[in-house]
């Protein structure tokens, strides 16, 4: 009797590879859905902070997933096998994911990376080039001064909680803290230059201790 077992066989990679299927068209169609929508929002909507305002796409398209998959799936029975529970979740989870990934790999870099403003920079030169010490120039006159990096990047801290300004004085707050640790054991166990995770104290305010 081979034919029917052939048959069985054949029945059941069928299955998960429709399944498969089903869930790559899903998340497919969800991403390109929150590429369009990054992509009008930055258009008409910019934030200056450029991770974060990723980030609340992100989130808001994965909502907007599951309420979608679920009115489908409860007004259109046909359609439960594309959007039911065993496909949406894991399609959620996928399109959160991605959708993160694709933010802190691409808009956040184009945001604020060195090597590509050293790129740009070396590119803008033409023909003439540029000397070590003009890039150097350049990138304190461009990138740092400005395009106001650090108060960008402070305004992130502020947001995100990890920094908290009193009496015009920065300081860390706890959750701060907690992730300046693990980022220095981080960079410890990963063998990381440790120019950024422990930068030399700042000099001492001369104001300090007079009355």
């Amino acid at each position: 009797m081979p034919a029917p077992t052939a048959g069985r066989e054949m029945t059941m990679i069928a299955g998960p590879i429709a399944y498969v299927g089903r869930l790559v068209a899903l998340v497919a169609t969800s991403f390109a859905a929150f590429l369009a929508l990054y992509v009008a929002i930055r258009a008409y909507a910019p934030d200056p902070i450029v991770f974060y305002q990723g980030l609340s796409v992100v989130a808001a398209s994965s909502v907007a997933l599951s309420a979608v998959g679920w009115a489908i799936s409860r007004t259109v029975p046909p359609a439960a096998q594309w959007v039911g529970h065993t496909v949406l979740v894991p399609a959620i989870a996928i399109h959160a994911l991605l959708g993160y990934a694709f933010v802190i790999t691409i808009p956040s870099l184009l945001d604020r990376s060195i090597s590509i403003y050293v790129i740009a920079a070396v590119a803008q030169s033409g023909e003439r080039g540029l000397t070590r010490e003009e890039l150097q120039a350049g990138f304190l006159r461009d990138y740092v001064s400005g395009t106001a990096t650090i108060d960008k990047r402070l305004a992130e801290q502020l947001a995100s909680g990890h920094v908290a300004d009193s009496g015009g004085r920065l300081r860390t707050t706890e959750r701060g803290e907690r992730v300046y640790r693990v980022n220095r054991a981080l960079a410890h166990i990963l063998n990381i230059p440790s120019h950024y995770t422990e930068p030399p104290p700042a000099p001492t305010d001369p104001r300090a201790g007079t009355n």
